[in-house]
């Protein structure tokens, strides 16, 4: 998405979110492409929402930390874990939006359903011993809810947060 039509490189801040969702959606239904399938409703992309509480958001800007950041920096150690976790061999793709559009801050996150190398990518919520359904979702929440306990633990503590500015 990156690449414009002569070649020039352009950062995805400098474009208009339609332009963005454009390209992001061009370059996500090409991929899709490689991989055949003869289902009559495939899986084009898994749908994840992590939202962040009114309470550590306002304990975040209390503190002079951006709350998008933490919730994007949240989102990608989640994300990272994940792809550790089910895909340690390879690499998970997927794109985000931070929204402001209700009283909690959230970001919607669409995971690409197949890897770099073409595994079929998970967000069963199952608990089934059968191989495959090995609940991606409820580990995915559990790492979420990790770091957000971490930033909670920060915010409590005057020593670690100082710390944690000192760092940035």
């Amino acid at each position: 998405i990156l690449v414009n039509e002569d070649g020039n490189h352009v950062a995805p801040s400098r474009l208009s979110n339609e332009e963005r969702k454009q390209r992001i959606s061009e370059a996500w239904f090409q991929y899709i492409r490689k991989f055949p399938t003869s289902s009559n409703n495939p899986v084009i992309q898994h749908r994840i929402v992590f939202s962040m509480s009114r309470e550590l958001h306002d304990k975040l800007v209390e503190a002079g930390i951006n709350p998008d950041r933490v919730l994007q920096s949240t989102m990608r150690k989640a994300m990272g874990k994940f792809a550790e976790r089910f895909h340690p061999t390879d690499s998970i793709g997927y794109a985000y939006g931070i929204h402001h559009d209700t009283d909690n801050l959230h970001m919607h996150v669409a995971l690409c359903p197949r890897t770099a190398r073409g595994s079929y990518v998970g967000c069963s919520e199952s608990c089934s011993t059968t191989p495959g359904n090995k609940n991606q979702m409820k580990y995915l929440r559990s790492c979420f809810e990790q770091e957000n306990k971490r930033w909670v633990h920060i915010l409590g503590s005057p020593q670690k947060l100082d710390e944690h500015l000192s760092k940035r």
